[in-house]
């Protein structure tokens, strides 16, 4: 039976986890950058929200109160995440109210409308011809 010896360096797993480091720490800061710019602009972006399309928030609140009446203590607990995460919470809201806002995006017409069921299209009879024609080949 042949054996291959395999190379293995002792210093390999001290790079691999200071480089996984390296990538923690800079997401962490990544995430408390955006964390402030968002705060920072969070009222803004509320105001904004509520002007694109307010329907968005009022679920949003409609749907915490609805957590939290049906299952208490979870429903706490995501009224906190939002208290905690609101400029995270609030940008959320702002990009979707952006994208079911009608003033961006209109609704297309379909393409069979009310409108167009109540016209009549003009056509025009023609004379029956004799059944037998349609038989000869």
């Amino acid at each position: 039976m042949i054996q291959k010896r395999i190379a293995f360096s002792s210093g390999n797993w001290i790079v691999s986890l200071f480089i996984s480091v390296l990538v923690l720490v800079g997401f962490y800061y990544l995430a408390v950058g955006l964390f402030k710019i968002l705060a920072a602009i969070s009222p803004v972006l509320l105001i904004c929200s509520l002007i694109f399309n307010y329907n968005v928030v009022l679920d949003h609140v409609k749907e915490l109160g609805s957590r939290l009446s049906q299952n208490p203590i979870f429903g706490i607990l995501i009224i906190i995440l939002n208290i905690l995460a609101f400029p995270f919470v609030i940008g959320y809201l702002f990009v979707k109210s952006i994208f079911s806002s009608s003033w961006l995006f209109p609704q297309k017409e379909p393409i069979y409308s009310k409108r167009q069921a109540t016209e009549y299209t003009e056509y025009e009879e023609l004379p029956v011809e004799d059944e037998s024609s349609y038989n000869k080949r």
